[in-house]
Order: structure tokens, then sequence, then C-alpha cells
């Protein structure tokens, strides 16, 4: 069985006080810097993964609203960028400005890992940055995507954590999931 105290103290942080308000990531959407995601060891992913052989689908929403203190170990927060993220992702209609130097390489420093579904992805395209379809649904022709079955009890966690495990040694500096 599985419910929100007992998730949260066992496989988060025993030491949140769950009747102050929590901070939480709704669903699979939110970027993470790579020193955060490596804060926790790779066998820590791999062992929150495990719960999702569970019949219990709980564990995923948990999992969903436990983003902030995976990556906020012992209180110790990661620094985020105030600039709205949007700024950077979406192509400009026409721009012919070039591009400023002294910002980082968002060619090698960030990439969007987006968990589909059955969700469109047709917007992709405007991306400004690399991408990587993770794809649970039915099976999509795109050279950013990778095809996984979708045969357990599944959410974005277990995306998102089957990601940080398959490429935990190779992290861009900046992650952002959709």
């Amino acid at each position: 069985d599985c419910n929100g105290s007992d998730f949260f103290k066992t496989y988060i942080n025993d030491s949140i006080d769950l009747e102050k308000p929590i901070k939480i990531y709704f669903g699979g959407i939110f970027s993470v810097r790579k020193e955060a995601i490596l804060s926790r060891s790779k066998s820590y992913y791999e062992s929150l993964i495990q719960l999702f052989n569970t019949v219990n689908p709980e564990c995923g929403h948990f999992m969903e609203r436990s983003w902030y203190y995976i990556f906020n170990l012992h209180n110790q927060e990661v620094k985020m960028e105030n600039t709205p993220i949007a700024e950077k992702l979406i192509k400009p209609e026409q721009s012919g400005k070039p591009e400023q130097s002294g910002k980082p390489d968002i060619n090698k420093d960030y990439l969007v890992v987006i968990c589909r579904y059955i969700e469109d992805t047709s917007w992709v395209s405007k991306l400004r940055i690399p991408y990587l379809i993770v794809n649970r649904g039915n099976p999509i022709i795109d050279k950013n995507c990778i095809n996984l079955p979708n045969n357990r009890n599944l959410r974005e966690a277990d995306t998102i954590l089957w990601y940080f495990i398959n490429y935990y040694d190779s992290l861009p500096k900046h992650l952002i999931f959709l």
C-alpha cells in the first residue's frame, strides 16, 4: 500500500514536516540542473523506479509531487534562473539579430525531454534547443524519439526516472521536462 506521508518519509526525506505546505512541481513539468540530479546516486533512482512495479497508481502521483525534495537534498536548494524559460526555447518568428556571445551554448548545455503518451508533439519543431521525446504511446517516427513499451502502471515520473537511469553518466548541464 502507498500513502503520501509514508512515501515521503520512506523514499524522499523523513524530516519533511507534512503539516506545513510543501513545494511541488505539478506532473512532469520542471527544469533541473545536472548537479541536482547527480546529488542522488543512480541506485537511488533505480530503487524509486521499482515502485512503479506496484499496481497502486498513487505511487506515481506521490512521485510527481516529490521532485523538489529529491533535487534539494539536505535543504540545499539548487538556484534556478529567473529568466522565463519559454523565451529561450521557442524560435522567434523572424529575427535578424545575431546570437549574443557570453550566453550558454543551448545546443550543448540544454535538453528538453518530452514524456509522451498520446499528446501532440508537432510543436517540437519550434524548439531552438535539442529535444528528446520519450514515447510510451503508439510508436511515432521522429529522429529524436525513443519509443518504449507501455507495459506497466506508468506516469511521467516513471519515464523521467528511466531517463535519469539510462543517461546518468551523460546528462547535459540543464534538463527541461515536459
